[in-house]
């Protein structure tokens, strides 16, 4: 039985790669474990106070153990979560990169554990901005087959947004160095796109179960993969990144 956690970025094709991972019978990663950290009045399906920072508030014990020790608090709501009783050979969930931030005592927990790791790595992170930005203009996060989806287009600051990739860049490169000393796959989201059959492959041999077996999910791309369809300013956004080591985004 292989505990694991999904390291990745926000907008950065997590939800498709649980959809496909949870698609396994014998695999089961968590989405939203670690999430919202405050209590949210009215739940839904894409918004909720996450499971741990309930569990964390539900009395005075948890408050206490939470302040006393993070490490004693997350593995003891771990053990509550990762359940194989179930005949799940694979159990995980995904922790975001303020997640990992906010409790380095995760990656504690797996290496006392010998979980694993899978950081899912957007390369493009001009479109992963560019994905965050849209999607709250057309406020849809994951669309399914069947779904009615609108383009819309970013007007995007120049004068920032160099800074801004290059610290998306940098983020990438310190959670990846976070993960040293732990069993560590990598997986780019273009390369999962391009090619899910053979990264497919590669992600469940690492987990130790039949990778045989298609992963499905019939989860839809919200924007189209032209960035002169995305961005209003495209022209001056292709002049301020060419010859810079970010014109690789452009393409």
């Amino acid at each position: 039985m292989q505990k694991f956690i999904l390291l990745a970025g926000r907008r950065s094709g997590t939800t498709l790669f649980i959809d496909c991972l949870n698609s396994h019978p014998d695999v089961f990663c968590y989405k939203r474990i670690f999430g919202v950290e405050k209590k949210i009045k009215s739940p839904d399906e894409n918004r909720h106070s996450s499971d741990y920072f309930l569990y964390r508030t539900a009395n005075l014990f948890a408050i206490a153990q939470y302040f006393l020790s993070r490490q004693a608090s997350i593995s003891k709501f771990l053990q509550t979560k990762l359940d194989f009783s179930k005949g799940i050979k694979a159990h995980g969930f995904r922790v975001i990169y303020s997640m990992s931030n906010k409790y380095p005592a995760l990656f504690k927990w797996a290496g006392v554990e010998k979980a694993k790791v899978i950081h899912l790595v957007r390369e493009n992170v001009l479109k992963t901005y560019i994905s965050e930005e849209t999607a709250k203009i057309h406020k849809m996060h994951h669309p399914k087959k069947g779904d009615i989806v609108s383009t819309v287009k970013l007007h995007i600051n120049i004068s920032t947004i160099q800074q801004t990739l290059n610290n998306r860049l940098h983020e990438i490169e310190a959670q990846r160095a976070g993960c040293d000393g732990l069993p560590y796959l990598q997986v780019t989201y273009e390369s999962f796109v391009e090619r899910r059959g053979v990264e497919s492959k590669r992600v469940l041999e690492f987990l130790g179960v039949d990778s045989d077996i298609d992963l499905k999910s019939d989860l839809i791309k919200i924007n189209p993969s032209n960035l002169e369809d995305l961005v209003e300013n495209y022209q001056e956004l292709k002049s301020e990144l060419t010859g810079t080591p970010l014109e690789k985004l452009l393409n």
